[in-house]
């Protein structure tokens, strides 16, 4: 049985000047990720903290281009295997044909744009390097679900979000809400609620900063079910990026 973790300490509650904003507060998570396994497996790091795998390397051969050391706040999964990010890139590889046409089975999300990156994670398992494709296979070594900071690791794991802590309101942003909260996660009848961010990189026009709900179940089933514009910087407001 999984140790239980319990949830964030009480928030705090700050009323920002004549914005009237509301900036609710909760504690980032102490977690922590072994990365150590990975350094010696045959990828260089750069000056981006970026492991760039050789050809011919394990890793390499596993379907990695490159790794990167997962977020700490992955560190709350169990059983707590290293862990690091995969990335592939479908467009350095001619062999397999139609680079756009990599069935969905193959990656977790493209963390890309037109230039695709797809995710992927390899895990440390049994002294072997082991790769987790898609969110079926993580679900495989790491569910059942049963904490709040399981939860967190899993919905930053699958989806293309990100946490945000320590908030303050920015002067210059456009806000459509009265109030701004962190991220937190709370124990539901279905599971678990992660409250998260999502923010659209790509494309012209507003590139808004969203608060999303996201559900993970007991079974690490993890999906969006409410979303909302928070915030935009209008300094980005003709940018276009592809």
């Amino acid at each position: 049985m999984k140790a239980k973790y319990f949830g964030f300490l009480m928030a705090t509650l700050l009323l920002v000047g004549c914005k009237n904003i509301y900036v609710i507060n909760h504690p980032r998570p102490v977690l922590h990720v072994d990365f150590s396994p990975f350094i010696n497996a045959g990828c260089i790091l750069d000056e981006q903290n970026i492991y760039k795998c050789a050809a011919g390397s394990e890793i390499y051969s596993k379907g990695c281009d490159q790794l990167k050391p997962a977020s700490e706040l992955l560190g709350g999964l169990s059983p707590a295997l290293p862990i690091a990010v995969c990335l592939f890139f479908p467009l350095e590889h001619p062999e397999l044909g139609n680079p756009y046409d990599l069935p969905k089975s193959e990656y977790f999300f493209n963390a890309g744009g037109l230039y695709p990156m797809y995710l992927r994670y390899v895990v440390y398992l049994d002294e072997e390097f082991k790769l987790l494709k898609n969110p079926e296979e993580f679900k495989a070594v790491f569910s059942p679900v049963e904490s709040e900071n399981e939860a967190l690791s899993f919905a930053l794991a699958t989806k293309r979000i990100f946490t945000a802590y320590d908030q303050k309101v920015i002067a210059n942003y456009k806000y459509y809400v009265d109030t701004l909260e962190d991220s937190f996660v709370e124990k539901v009848k279905e599971g678990f609620l992660v409250h998260a961010f999502a923010y659209n990189y790509y494309g012209c026009g507003f590139h808004y900063t969203y608060a999303l709900e996201v559900n993970v179940s007991e079974q690490g089933n993890v999906g969006e079910i409410g979303k909302t514009e928070l915030f935009r910087d209008p300094a980005e407001d003709n940018l276009c990026r592809d």
